[in-house]
């Protein structure tokens, strides 16, 4: 047999698969539009202290992510579900840490000697607020998701605390004993702009915002037992909704985002995989051009009213982390944030059904194959199809 004429063969097949293999184009759509109930973070005490589990929407799986022989609890989401921000007395006094939503990378982001609470997110991923009384009573923070520039937003004499953040993440609704009982006021991102919502004798607090950001629940007191009220952003329309003879309690609610949009993404040969958050359902994946325009276009489908949509997508893809920028039918608010070292995240909100390109820019060149690894890949692949080669052959010689 001539080997040098079937190695020549397979060299120019080989050859010739590397040289018309596309360079990018989608995959998968994997859960294209598919209903997203997420995990669940919780508080145990199973472990004899209180520590901070997770479980699927049914109750399967259910893992520990701390484990230390002191309390950690009030678990909290981050807005595209990589992060849990919570509470731990690990360090002698309650402080905020966060980690990833498979227990690793636990970091401490406060530090001092008095307690900070009560994690909540921005909708952007980009600020956590809490509150802490290290001024000597309660009050609202908020700091970046790394720790940094931790600043005291409602600065007064009295306790502050329950931060919420609005679903655009211009205001956070708060509760304060300013004026001789809890009430539920609102102020800017910055702090600016503290403004009482609710006015009575009697007490109201733990203020939730509904998802397009028009109302807010909260609990009161007010008629004689504790129930569920909701009013408009403002505060006007004050309604009590639960209206029942026994106390009711917690409200929480219902989060628009409901579908998991999970894409992959084959750029030179690699494959990445990027995420669409959305209340809706979404069209095609566009990313014909990612390589040179880079942009993603995307259709919001079945929307109508408010909207929010967060798209993450791997530093790793073109070489993040990047600045996006969404055009096309001009969201109401829109930014960027770098959520670790490996992700970067667009959350934005909109009005209504329409088409969206997300612009990804100071991104590196997308590495190409060079002719070093196309000669190095292509002798490794010809040295396995002659081995495997001669290893039938030697098979069949052995047969006989």
């Amino acid at each position: 047999m001539n080997h040098s004429s079937e190695r020549s063969k397979i060299a120019l097949f080989l050859l010739a698969c590397l040289l018309v293999a596309p360079t990018i184009g989608f995959v998968v759509a994997a859960d294209n539009g598919s209903r997203m109930n997420g995990g669940i973070a919780f508080t145990s005490l199973r472990d004899g202290n209180e520590e901070i589990y997770v479980m699927n929407a049914d109750g399967s799986g259910q893992t520990r992510l701390t484990n230390n022989s002191y309390d950690d609890d009030d678990p909290c989401w981050s807005p595209n579900g990589l992060r849990i921000a919570f509470a731990s007395y690990r360090d002698g006094n309650e402080e905020i840490y966060v980690m990833n939503a498979d227990g690793s990378g636990q970091t401490r982001l406060t530090n001092n000697i008095a307690e900070d609470d009560v994690a909540s997110w921005s909708s952007d991923g980009i600020k956590i607020a809490f509150e802490s009384d290290r001024d000597g009573d309660w009050e609202v923070y908020v700091m970046n998701t790394d720790g940094s520039s931790q600043t005291n937003l409602s600065n007064n004499s009295v306790a502050d605390n329950n931060p919420e953040w609005s679903p655009d993440g211009a205001k956070i609704s708060f509760d304060t004993d300013r004026d001789g009982n809890w009430e539920v006021y609102v102020m800017n991102a910055d702090g600016s702009g503290q403004t009482r919502l609710t006015n009575n004798n009697d007490e109201a607090g733990f203020s939730v915002w509904s998802p397009d950001g028009t109302k807010i629940a909260f609990e009161s007191d007010r008629d004689g037992n504790w129930q569920i009220y909701v009013m408009n952003a403002d505060g006007s329309g004050q309604t009590n909704i639960s209206n029942s003879n026994d106390d009711d309690w917690g409200p929480s609610w219902q989060s628009l985002w409901g579908y998991v949009n999970i894409y992959d993404l084959n750029v030179d040969g690699e494959i990445f995989t990027f995420v669409v958050l959305t209340n809706s359902t979404l069209g095609p994946i566009d990313a014909s051009d990612i390589t040179t325009a880079k942009n993603i276009s995307f259709t919001v489908e079945g929307s109508q009213g408010t909207g929010m949509c967060d798209l993450t997508l791997p530093n790793s893809m073109l070489g993040g982390p990047y600045t996006v920028e969404v055009g096309g039918q001009s969201p109401w608010s829109s930014s960027t944030s770098v959520i670790n070292a490996t992700h970067t995240a667009l959350y934005f909100t909109y009005n209504g059904t329409g088409t969206y390109t997300a612009q990804i820019t100071g991104a590196t060149a997308v590495p190409e194959f060079s002719l070093s690894m196309m000669i190095l890949t292509f002798g490794i692949l010809t040295l396995a199809v002659i081995s495997l080669k001669r290893k039938f052959m030697f098979a069949q010689e052995s047969a006989r």
